[in-house]
């Protein structure tokens, strides 16, 4: 077993497991039947994917402090494509987006105090 996976092996520290969450709206115009399946990103081939143009308008930083370990970190997801999917629907009828992103996290230690 590795020493990752063995927790009577592990050192002590902060280890960080994320989801990323995004909602769409679509106009009326732009929505369709939902579909019964939906593929996932790694069985749509590059060909069935629409490039879409998009604008960042705001990309703030989520600030999480824990106190008891006396650290403050901060984390940023950052978008770098979008992509629709023609003729695929979401279960609201929203047009299928595939956003393809990473994130940033940066970690801080409280300052000593004198």
């Amino acid at each position: 077993m590795s020493q990752l996976r063995d927790p009577s092996k592990a050192r002590e520290g902060l280890g960080m497991a994320g989801q990323t969450v995004l909602a769409t709206y679509a106009p009326p115009s732009l929505r369709g039947k939902p579909s019964e399946t939906l593929p996932s990103a790694k069985d749509i081939s590059d060909e069935q994917k629409k490039r879409m143009d998009f604008k960042i308008v705001k990309e703030d930083w989520n600030i999480y402090r824990l106190p008891e370990r006396k650290v403050t970190f901060k984390v940023r997801m950052i978008v770098s494509e979008v992509y629709r999917i023609p003729g695929y629907f979401g279960p609201d009828g929203d047009p299928y987006y595939i956003v393809e992103s990473a994130v940033v996290v940066e970690m801080t230690k409280d300052p000593v105090k004198p």
